[in-house]
């Protein structure tokens, strides 16, 4: 994994991207696409010119860490006939390489005291994230691995960790399809269409060290970590 630090350091110098495109000539559009890394690749010359601007070296431009990450869904949430679905996150590096097995739960937060939320009014589902037991791994491994990372690094794996579920979701919105959802006080199953801009709250590895809350707004890849 490779993660760029440039919103990191335009926080930590109280420095505004208009500012780094004039003094540097990069454009606005490659700032920011750096910032939301929806970029395939950073040139040299961006490089040279942004640790030329802040006085880093590229070490400090970027964090890395040799594990990779690949998560694999194999059907999306609208077609499923139950609230759950079983995904794997594969982790390689040049020698290791094992796939983690991990359940994703769709309930509705209305009427949950299990919601970690007091108000609810613009969410729209909550989606709890565990990691199964599996005689191939055990669960310490994937946590060891978590503790490697550095901060930025850390959010960046829960991000791709999350990222097909979020596909997934947006893809319902996009087909007005219905997902499966637990609702707590009827003890059934319901099915919801989701709404572009209300939010979905992801709950993971709740009761362990390693737990995090992220939030998404619905039909955009918007996740607060």
């Amino acid at each position: 994994m490779l993660q760029n630090n440039l919103n990191k350091l335009l926080g930590e110098r109280n420095v505004k991207i208009s500012a780094v495109a004039e003094a540097t000539g990069l454009a606005h559009t490659t700032l920011f696409s750096l910032i939301k890394e929806s970029t395939a690749g950073i040139q040299f010359e961006t490089i040279e010119k942004l640790c030329s601007y802040f006085q880093i070296t590229p070490s400090e431009l970027f964090d890395y860490s040799p594990y990779n990450l690949e998560p694999t869904l194999e059907k999306q949430l609208f077609e499923l006939n139950e609230n759950s679905v079983e995904f794997t996150l594969n982790i390689k590096d040049g020698i290791y390489d094992k796939d983690f097995k991990l359940l994703a739960q769709f309930q509705l937060p209305q009427n949950n005291p299990y919601f970690p939320k007091s108000n609810k009014k613009d969410y729209e589902l909550y989606v709890t994230v565990s990691l199964l037991d599996n005689a191939d791994y055990l669960k310490e491994d994937l946590f060891k691995i978590i503790d490697t990372l550095g901060t930025n690094l850390k959010r960046k794996f829960y991000q791709i960790m999350l990222s097909k579920l979020i596909n997934s979701l947006n893809n319902s919105i996009k087909a007005k399809r219905s997902i499966l959802a637990y609702d707590l006080q009827s003890k059934e199953d319901v099915e919801i269409l989701l709404t572009k801009k209300k939010h979905c709250i992801f709950e993971v590895f709740k009761d362990t060290d390693h737990y995090k809350l992220a939030d998404l707004e619905l039909g955009t890849e918007n996740l607060l970590i």
